[in-house]
């Protein structure tokens, strides 16, 4: 029989593997700790995709990005931290940078493999992290993580996993404007544990869910001596020394410091110090100071076992109790005080086992518990505490299992049905909840399509956002454990609808043509009118009237030719006018829909990209001038606030009664109002006024100009889209500098509905400013 060949029989092995849809190595072992900033060695494997799943087919992909996955060489400051973070972490030369400052729904991430070296086991993570908070729901923020894990892909243990999400406030935090920014931070963790096996770690950042905000990290890694070593040797007195770069340091003598000095009193010293990480993790390194090194067992590993409570005192270590079950690794490095040198270090593996053990279980009613050991037949509804003593004799130490069984109901009684509107319009979010609720259940949602699961998966209620027109079924299968049900309900999305009219008339004259009443106009020029109606479906019809008003002709009657006219003469007459000539007035300078930018210009969204500015608004309302108005901030306040913590009356600011009636731009001063709250109160009083940027002009709008914003958003949307802005949330409520009475200010829910709400209520703030 013909023999294969090595490569037909490796082709065919990668056959074998692709056909059973197994994933084939696609990255080398790196035999030792790496360069971290080397991103295309073949130890390193690359991903870049969506928020919705960055590592995990189909939205990932394998490969090195530009822009995504960048190397850091230049020293300089990053801009979205007001300048003040260092892009390259002093004492290093390069660094690697993971994501970007673009938004749309980007995800970055780079996974390197290698084995623990023994020698360097002490693995210590550079990073520094940038986001851009929107104040969205915290499953939809910007985030950065960091694994640390065994080549199945689990956690080698505590300390091997940060994970961090945009928002105000964030522990270790800085803010500028609305992006949080952490500075330079070492998170070190000791893998000894693992020395000689394969570890990888772990980096991924993440924009926003919604497309529209930025998260990216900085970061390099490095290996580090798990040991201590002798720095100074003099006659009967040395001095040990811990590794460096760490938080804090104890020492066994209570010494603080890095280093410890000691005087021998005999032939050996044992010492050791517990050494805590910045991020509060700690372990304890170990020294023997003698001339006598005692024999090694084979590769200095010793392997034992402990119970919980006992201190371990043999093989040169001293160990005080654990409370924790686990494994544990200790060095103990045997240090020569003649060569002030290391002589050579022992590493103890050692497993505690657990004295005892919380276990937590539930079955349903009319079943028996057997597992673990237990066996209670036909326990009744309700919790059941049990305990076991488990005895381990080949261990030395017995364990008890303290046992908690939760017995469930079985009924045949349905979940509740799903509550909410089965018609919504485009663009409007709902919620939809199954109550009153099962604390113990756990729900999965299915969405149509055009209808977005914006949070709630996994809960009783869910928020969905509708994108387009759509007919389907929103379904959620509900499980408490005894049962498992199947909610639907159909839904339907109706569309909104817009119309522009162009029209003119003249100065002086009133208008009410195609639903609009306006009174006598009396400036000339361009002028924008918006009326809100709504389908037989409830859904939006808003018309936009762009009217020009003309200034009355000024004719002029003169005689052709003749300067002397005769009786019964024929003479030739010509009307003439400056105005007949040129009827179309020039366009206004600034319209709806605009964007305001930094350098207090106005550019149009089409030309905003080629502009080169940076966006600091959108404008929403335009007066006579055709160059004034105000313009809403691209996002959404950090965070929601009380108008008020207090429920009085505020000394200088006017009670308003506003209405659909009330004329715009009547009750316009949100300036003025907001103001009068920061200088009668404090932050504490007054957190929302408090909360926008009033020395940069930024202000909390009147219910007249929120309302405002909220019937000109459509025409918004595409400023919003290029500036990487929000439009507002629908279905929440906004708070102006309005009030009504004492315990009142106005919040605006949607474009129909202006709301009195409590002033220590919590609302949504999006600032305004004028131009």
């Amino acid at each position: 029989m013909k023999k294969l060949s090595s490569k037909v029989i490796f082709s065919l092995f990668l056959l074998f593997y692709f056909l059973k849809g197994v994933d084939v190595l696609s990255y080398t072992v790196y035999p030792s700790c790496p360069d971290f900033t080397d991103i295309t060695a073949s130890h390193v494997v690359a991903n870049y995709g969506t928020t919705s799943n960055p590592l995990t087919s189909p939205y990932v992909n394998t490969g090195i990005i530009d822009g995504r996955h960048t190397i850091i060489t230049e020293p300089g400051t990053d801009p979205n931290t007001g300048n003040v973070l260092q892009m390259i972490l002093p004492g290093e030369t390069q660094v690697v940078k993971l994501g970007n400052s673009n938004v749309g729904y980007e995800a970055e991430a780079l996974t390197y493999h290698f084995i623990v070296d023994k020698e360097l086991s002490i693995l210590q993570v550079k990073f520094a992290v940038v986001f851009e908070d929107p104040g969205h729901p915290y499953e939809d923020q910007p985030r950065f993580r960091v694994r640390v894990m065994d080549k199945n892909g689990d956690l080698v243990g505590d300390c091997s996993e940060y994970d961090v999400t945009a928002f105000a406030g964030l522990d270790g935090f800085n803010s500028y404007g609305r992006v949080r920014w952490r500075d330079w931070t070492t998170l070190t963790l000791d893998l000894s544990h693992m020395a000689g096996e394969e570890i990888q770690v772990q980096y991924t950042s993440y924009d926003c869910n919604y497309g529209g905000h930025f998260g990216y990290a900085y970061f390099t890694a490095s290996c580090m001596k798990n040991q201590l070593s002798l720095q100074n040797c003099t006659g009967s007195e040395v001095t040990a020394a811990a590794p460096e770069g760490y938080n804090s340091y104890l020492w066994d003598n209570g010494d603080t410091t890095l280093t410890s000095t000691r005087t021998l009193t005999g032939s050996e010293m044992t010492i050791s110090c517990l050494i805590t990480t910045e991020m509060g993790c700690y372990f304890t390194v170990y020294g023997t100071v003698t001339e006598n090194v005692p024999i090694i067992p084979p590769g200095g590993i010793i392997t034992d076992t402990i119970c919980e409570d006992y201190a371990y005192l043999e093989n040169g270590f001293t160990v005080m109790p654990h409370q924790d079950s686990g494994d544990y690794t200790y060095y103990n490095t045997y240090m020569n005080p003649l060569t002030c040198e290391d002589d050579i270090t022992v590493r103890l593996k050692l497993h505690v086992l657990s004295g005892s053990y919380d276990l937590f279980d539930k079955i349903c009613f009319g079943e028996s518990y057997t597992d673990n050991g237990f066996d209670i037949q036909n326990p009744s509804i309700g919790l059941h505490k049990e305990t076991l003593v488990v005895s381990r004799a080949s261990e030395f130490c017995d364990s008890t299992i303290f046992l908690n069984l939760t017995v469930t109901e079985q009924t045949s009684t349905p979940f509740p049905e799903i509550t909410g509107r089965v018609k919504a319009c485009t663009g409007e979010r709902l919620l939809y909840t199954l109550s009153p609720k099962d604390t113990t259940a756990t729900y999965n949602w299915t969405m149509p399509s055009h209808a977005r699961l914006i949070s709630g998966q996994g809960t009783y209620a869910a928020s969905v956002l509708f994108d387009s027109v759509t007919v389907g079924q929103i379904s959620v299968v509900a499980e408490n454990g005894c049962k498992t049900q199947v909610r639907t309900i159909d839904v339907t999305t109706e569309p909104v609808y817009h119309n522009f009219i162009p029209d003119t008339i003249c100065i002086g004259t009133t208008y009410s043509l195609n639903g609009f009443f306006l009174p006598k106009q009396d400036s000339v020029g361009n002028f924008i009118f918006t009326n809100s109606l709504q389908t037989q479906a409830g859904c939006d019809s808003i018309t936009v009237l762009r009217i020009t008003v003309m200034p009355e002709p000024e004719v002029e009657i003169t005689v052709i030719e003749k300067s002397i006219i005769c009786a019964g003469s024929e003479v030739t007459l010509a009307a003439e006018s400056p105005h007949i000539m040129n009827p179309i007035l020039d366009a206004p300078k600034v319209v709806v829909g605009d964007i305001l930018c930094t350098d207090s210009t106005t550019v149009r969204p089409a030309d905003f990209i080629a502009s080169g500015k940076v966006a600091r608004g959108v404008v929403f309302h335009v007066d006579s001038t055709g160059e004034h108005g105000f313009a809403a901030a691209l996002s959404d306040v950090d965070t929601l606030y009380q108008w008020s913590t207090e429920l009085v009356d505020v000394p200088g600011l006017e009670d308003v009664f506003w209405g659909w009636l009330v004329p715009f731009p009547a009750e316009l001063d949100g300036y003025n109002n907001t103001l009068i709250l920061q200088s009668v109160g404090t932050p504490a009083t007054y957190p929302g006024a408090y909360a926008v940027d009033i020395a940069n002009g930024w202000y909390l709008p009147t219910i007249v100009q929120l309302s405002s914003l909220r019937r000109n958003e459509y025409m918004l949307a595409e400023a919003y889209t290029v500036t990487g802005g929000d439009i507002l949330i629908a279905g929440e409520y906004y708070m102006s500098s309005s009030e009504y009475d004492d315990n009142n200010n106005y919040a605006l829910y949607d474009l129909y509905f202006d709301n009195l709400e409590s002033k220590d209520s919590y609302q949504y703030i999006r600032e305004v400013c004028s131009f």
